[in-house]
């Protein structure tokens, strides 16, 4: 079969209508004619279910995506931590480009599209976007004011970092750097930037298309 052009790792943890609604969102993503689209299944979606417990019902509620093939579903023994899990979906992964979404959080329709059309110009080590905090699933939606965007440099996230975690990287490069240490409990992806943008610069798109989810409780 022709191998996927996207791979889209969604780590996850006891957190089942949250993963079914981020998988929903990449499900709906379509790649326009604006990008050089090599074979037939474009977009591949793996989810790296870690330390679920037995009350967690994520892959009930994905099965119709993993009967169907449309996702595949990986089951860890016990909990393992988000670097872990987002490495292992990688090493499964056959697409050229990954990309990562958290369980709480979507795309809205075009981002994958968007991020792969600048990508292809291939001038950059990693595509991103701005994003948006949205609460109660989208009863209240709030910007995300003074984001950076256009051109990113080392320089720019040198003290902290504007770039989420849905990066958009070739995979031979991420693997060229050992992916995410899994050594650290948070922060892995901003160590993992500052590693990635000693190769290049990346670039970020205004476009605000990432939404992540905020919960005040």
């Amino acid at each position: 079969m022709d191998k996927p052009l996207i791979s889209v790792i969604i780590p996850t943890c006891n957190r089942p209508e949250g993963a079914l609604r981020a998988v929903e969102s990449v499900a709906g993503q379509q790649l326009g004619q604006q990008v050089n689209l090599t074979g037939n299944n474009t977009i591949e979606i793996i989810v790296v279910d870690d330390g679920r417990t037995l009350a967690d019902q994520t892959g009930e509620l994905l099965q119709k995506y993993i009967t169907s093939g449309q996702i595949q579903y990986i089951v860890n023994d016990g909990e393992h931590g988000a670097a872990f899990a987002r490495n292992l979906g990688v090493s499964k992964a056959q697409g050229q480009y990954i990309t990562f979404l958290d369980d709480d959080d979507c795309y809205l329709p075009g981002r994958l599209q968007n991020m792969l059309a600048k990508m292809q110009e291939g001038k950059h080590v990693f595509i991103s976007s701005t994003r948006f905090h949205e609460y109660f699933d989208f009863d209240i939606v709030k910007p995300w004011p003074g984001q950076l965007s256009g051109e990113i440099t080392l320089q720019d996230i040198k003290w902290i970092n504007d770039i989420d975690i849905g990066i958009l990287v070739r995979r031979q490069d991420f693997l060229d750097l050992g992916g995410y240490d899994t050594s650290f409990y948070n922060l892995e992806d901003w160590d993992f930037l500052l590693r990635l943008l000693q190769k290049g610069n990346g670039f970020k798109l205004s476009r605000q298309d990432y939404a992540e989810n905020v919960n005040p409780n």
